[in-house]
């Protein structure tokens, strides 16, 4: 399988992540988020490995951004606040101990999974127009 091939399983599955996003930010916001953040890192490295083959051992949002602007892959339309906001989103929601005083099923909102799928999609949206 080529890289190419291998970069649109990375988006095919970004795309599923973003459709799973959707479909819990009203009941499940904290999945809705992570579910986001995830579409979001696939997105990402699926532009990877259509430019160097190669997928980056990376949670980081930022890291993977960064890698592709090194490989001279310029994404438009991707704000970078709100991709640092997304990318700290991956931890809050997953972990108990990630909140100071609250638990992610309790202290995420649907307007915090709107906007983790606002962005995500942005990503997403970005990296289909590299294929």
């Amino acid at each position: 399988m080529s890289a190419v091939d291998d970069a649109r399983r990375w988006l095919a599955q970004a795309r599923a992540d973003l459709g799973a996003a959707e479909a819990n930010a009203a009941a499940y916001p904290y999945v809705a988020c992570l579910l986001a953040q995830q579409a979001a890192e696939k997105a990402l490295k699926a532009a990877q490995m259509a430019t160097s083959g190669t997928v980056a051992r990376t949670h980081s949002l930022s890291r993977l951004y960064e890698s592709l602007d090194r490989l001279n892959v310029r994404l438009s339309d991707v704000p970078w606040k709100s991709l640092r906001s997304l990318e700290r989103k991956y931890a809050e929601t997953r972990y108990p101990d990630a909140l100071p005083d609250d638990i992610p099923a309790r202290y995420f909102v649907e307007e915090d999974a709107r906007e983790a799928i606002e962005t995500a999609a942005s990503i997403v949206t970005a990296v289909e127009k590299l294929f």
